[in-house]
């Protein structure tokens, strides 16, 4: 079985990216839409912990150290809107912050 760190790092690098893109491209979500991309983020948190389907997610939502698909969604609307009033090049951009408590 794969550690805790490599199966976090697949989540973070191969589920999360897609769902950044899919918040971009889909700007208003319908509610159905962003409830299956909450649930796939969900499976990704499970397969991460090892949890069960009846298993609590909040406090391993928590430990996954990113903020929520709605946190995300903002901020890259929120950039988006920036880039489209100031262009690419104004100010240097940042990434979203993986880990919420610096690491």
């Amino acid at each position: 079985m794969l550690s805790f760190h490599i199966r976090r790092e697949l989540a973070m690098t191969l589920v999360l990216p897609l769902m950044d893109f899919c918040c971009l491209v889909y700007l208003e979500l319908p509610e159905y839409f962003a409830t299956v991309m909450q649930r796939v983020w969900h499976v990704a948190v499970r397969f991460v912990f090892g949890l069960r389907r009846d298993e609590r997610l909040a406090p391993f939502l928590e430990r996954m150290g990113c903020a929520s698909l709605e946190e995300r969604r903002r901020y890259f609307v929120g950039l988006q809107v920036y880039r489209a009033v100031y262009g690419d090049g104004a100010a240097d951009q940042e990434q979203f912050p993986a880990s919420t408590d610096g690491a």
